[in-house]
């Protein structure tokens, strides 16, 4: 695999009709419901800011896509943003490095999203650790199904920059985060697309799920690597994985780490809370976490308000 140029073409939806709607229609509706129901469960977070980064799941959304939407909302409406970065870990590749998409623009149900190939192209240059690999964004789900959240919340006033990370090397998502760095910055926003435990029962789930979000919200990528492993040693029954895109977390961490960034766990679910979804015995978990730019509060006493006045 090498980086290269590559000419236009344009990826169309491959997971409409099978992780959301391929109606424009339906899947409008099936949005607008879900930013409905998040008014009666998620909570107000301390930020009066537009979020820096949001972690959000990325299985089907009859599973997750209530807990995206909770995610979502955290970006206040009419926000504006020059680009979103989707940062995600492949299901399918493995290489060494992150995937870059120089070809052509991503298209949903709901219209087309105009990829930044010149800031890829960049990225490029700047690194061996970028390729431009098609095949890698062509059969993954962990981007697209960000998409349709994105134009629903901010329309299509935006550049998106998808990138998938096929490395499962600690030191690697350190490089990568290092170049990445750069973009981090309250003109952005970063999709970071992950789903938590694979395959425990119910309550194994949200006890893992817990651990897992908790470690995240300490803004330490060795804390983090340190409960995946912890989680793993618990040799809970069917426990395949804690936190499937664990290598794009640990990015996000990376580029936070010792900066001031505040992480909001924002709301949980996990497939058997789904009431299509009987079975409890086997399920996936999803949390929807907000990053934000810390800001100090400005608190005035009352002596100080007399004294004001």
């Amino acid at each position: 695999m090498k980086n290269r140029k590559t000419s236009y073409f344009t990826r169309e939806a491959q997971f409409a009709g099978k992780f959301y709607p391929e109606n424009k229609s339906e899947l409008t509706n099936q949005l607008n419901t879900f930013f409905e129901q998040v008014k009666t469960q998620t909570k107000q977070t301390k930020q009066n800011s537009a979020p820096q980064a949001i972690i959000v799941p990325h299985a089907g959304y009859v599973f997750s896509g209530q807990v995206a939407a909770n995610g979502f909302q955290q970006i206040p409406q009419n926000t504006k943003y020059k680009r979103v970065f989707v940062l995600a870990s492949s299901h399918r590749y493995s290489f060494d490095g992150a995937a870059l998409y120089c070809s052509g623009n991503y298209i949903t149900p709901l219209g087309e999203v105009e990829v930044d190939m010149e800031l890829s192209n960049h990225l490029l240059q700047l690194s061996d650790l970028f390729n431009d690999y098609p095949n890698a964004h062509e059969q993954e789900h962990s981007v697209e199904v960000q998409l349709p959240f994105l134009q629903h919340r901010l329309g299509y006033d935006f550049l998106f920059v998808p990138i998938i990370l096929g490395t499962y090397k600690p030191e690697t998502c350190k490089k990568i985060a290092g170049i990445l760095q750069e973009w981090f910055t309250p003109e952005n926003l970063w999709i970071i697309s992950t789903d938590f435990a694979h395959y425990p029962n119910y309550e194994n789930a949200r006890m893992v799920d817990e651990t897992t979000a908790t470690a995240i919200c300490r803004n330490n990528p060795g804390k983090l690597l340190e409960v995946i492993n912890e989680n793993k040693n618990l040799k809970i029954e069917n426990l395949a994985t804690s936190l499937c895109g664990w290598t794009s977390v640990l990015s996000l961490l990376y580029m936070t780490v010792n900066q001031q960034y505040d992480y909001e766990k924002i709301f949980y679910q996990n497939s058997g809370d789904v009431k299509l979804f009987e079975g409890k015995d086997r399920v996936v978990g999803y949390w929807s976490i907000a990053v934000f730019k810390h800001t100090e509060e400005f608190i005035i006493t009352d002596v100080e308000k007399k004294e004001l006045l």
